[in-house]
């Protein structure tokens, strides 16, 4: 039993530590259809974020217009889409693409050297 307690410990504490924060997304609802006929909020069900290629989460439509959401991303950088899903399942081709760093501290600037610096 000592040994699985110790193993555990061990596996823990090597574990790597993933760090995340809040990330806000913002989008435009779409109005049309590709054929340019006109598309009903209503018949929305959800909007699909996908990141650095992968199906993240889905944003339902329940508050109607919905052109906003946060959702938890861990730290580093990351490039994602989005695209519409409709109520019978059409999905819409993937948005334009954002790539942003999530938690990763900037780079603190360093000053200039003193000029002109002197021994006399």
């Amino acid at each position: 039993m000592k040994k699985i307690v110790v193993i555990f410990i061990v596996l823990v504490m090597a574990a790597p530590i993933v760090f995340a924060a809040d990330q806000k997304f913002t989008w435009v609802p779409p109005t049309q259809y590709e054929d340019n006929s006109p598309l009903s909020n209503a018949d929305i069900k959800q909007y699909d974020l996908i990141c650095d290629g992968v199906w993240t989460a889905g944003f339902s439509n329940s508050t109607p217009n919905r052109s906003s959401a946060v959702f938890d991303m861990t730290n580093g950088q990351h490039v994602c889409t989005m695209r519409t899903v409709m109520k019978d399942g059409q999905k819409s081709n993937h948005s334009n693409s954002v790539t942003f760093t999530v938690g990763v501290p900037s780079t603190p600037k360093k000053p200039k050297p003193a000029a002109s610096f002197k021994a006399l």
